[in-house]
């Protein structure tokens, strides 16, 4: 099914048609999980795993790819933000947005005035995935070593360092 405008779905996102709010306004949730269900398939209960405490082996591209949707989001629906836009990171699921924005989009001039932050809820789930999947994420090398982390086995851990000193606050 293409999306209709008349139907107020998103351009350029299939799926999507039917998904605005109240005032008209595309739901990005909405958006982003109608089009991650249909690239994977994977929702609900089955969204991290096949199973509770195993997770898929595409976790790290399935999730890579939701950060950049949701940067991309922001160029493409009408939220009136600009380069000043707030991304909230909710959980490793999201934790590579501030990651992509400061070492992608920053250096490509892209906004340049975005602010982030990381919300940690379920210390239990960190986002750790074997080292080799790194080249997999859509990051730069030197962004490599905000991400290594060693349990034993080397891993790359989207929760260790996404944010640096200067702009992390301090847990209360």
């Amino acid at each position: 099914m293409a999306p209709t405008h008349a139907k107020k779905g998103i351009k350029g996102i299939e799926g999507t048609e039917g998904t605005t709010s109240t005032k008209g306004q595309p739901w990005l949730k909405h958006a982003v999980c109608c089009w991650t269900q249909q690239v994977w398939g994977k929702t609900g209960a089955k969204l991290y795993g096949p199973a509770s405490g195993a997770d898929y082996v595409d976790n790290h591209e399935r999730f890579a790819l939701f950060c950049k949707a949701a940067i991309e989001s922001m160029k493409a629906l009408p939220f009136g933000t600009g380069d000043d836009a707030i991304f909230v990171a909710n959980d490793w699921h999201s934790a590579l947005v501030p990651v992509l924005l400061k070492d992608v989009y920053q250096p490509r001039g892209q906004f340049t005035k975005a602010k982030s932050a990381l919300c940690i809820h379920n210390i239990a789930f960190q986002g750790r995935m074997w080292a080799d999947t790194f080249d997999d994420l859509g990051l730069p090398a030197s962004s490599r070593a905000k991400l290594d982390f060693q349990d034993g086995n080397p891993k790359v851990y989207t929760e260790k360092d996404p944010l640096d000193e200067t702009t992390a606050l301090p847990p209360r």
